[in-house]
This record gives structure tokens, C-alpha cells and sequence, in this order.
């Protein structure tokens, strides 16, 4: 994709975008047109490693967080059992996505204790 324009938007929270993009790109979209996230390619930078086991038959392959990327944000604030992946191809490259959303916390009512209340 490549961005045309770029303008103040007609409401306050945003800024209009005009771009185009191939063909290809459009249709992973998969008629899905809202909440669209926008990343430039050039950003991603942190070598990671990439490992395997089973040997014989590769049954598990593992991509590796980076240090660098894990010290961004604290573990705890993430439910890490709801992960969700997905990938988009885009010029010579794909490129993986993991969505990890933020914890829910269910808030206590004042005087209550771990103890006396029930947790998610």
C-alpha cells in the first residue's frame, strides 16, 4: 500500500488516508474494511530466532519473541489465552500477526479481598 494523501480528518480523533494498493492486498482483506491496522514495513527491524523439534518430521516450529520486544510491556496485562494469529502477503514477504489481548479485570468492590471475591 502506498499512501497518496494524508489530511486532518473531518472529526477530531483521526486523519483522513487516501492510498492504493494492489489487487492482491485488497482481496486478504476479505471484505473486511473496518479497523484496519496500518504498519510500515521498514519498522520491522529485530532479528528473532526461529526453532524446531521433531527433527524427522518438523512437527512444532517456534518463532521467539525478541528480549528487546518483550521488555516493551509487562506479561501479566495481557491474556496470553486468548492469542490469535493471522498473515498477510505483501510484496516478496509475508508477514506474521499475533493479536494478544489486554487482561480483563473485574473491579473489586471497596473492602474486598482476594480472599472474598470471586476472580476471572
Amino acid at each position: 500500500m502506498k499512501i497518496l494523501k494524508l489530511e486532518n480528518g473531518s472529526k477530531s480523533f483521526g486523519v483522513e488516508i487516501r492510498a492504493v494498493m494492489s489487487a492482491f492486498e485488497f482481496e486478504q482483506l476479505a471484505g473486511n474494511l473496518d479497523n484496519l491496522g496500518v504498519f510500515a514495513t521498514k519498522t520491522i527491524t529485530h532479528p528473532t530466532t526461529f526453532t524446531k523439534t521433531g527433527a524427522r518430521h518438523n512437527f512444532a516450529k517456534y518463532l521467539l519473541l525478541p528480549s528487546k520486544l518483550r521488555r516493551k510491556f509487562r506479561l501479566d496485562e495481557f491474556d496470553f489465552n486468548q492469542l490469535r494469529c493471522g498473515t498477510a502477503e505483501i510484496g516478496d514477504s509475508l508477514y506474521l500477526m499475533f493479536q494478544v489481548p489486554k487482561q480483563v479485570h473485574i473491579a473489586r468492590p471497596a473492602g474486598a479481598t482476594a480472599s472474598n471475591s470471586s476472580s476471572v
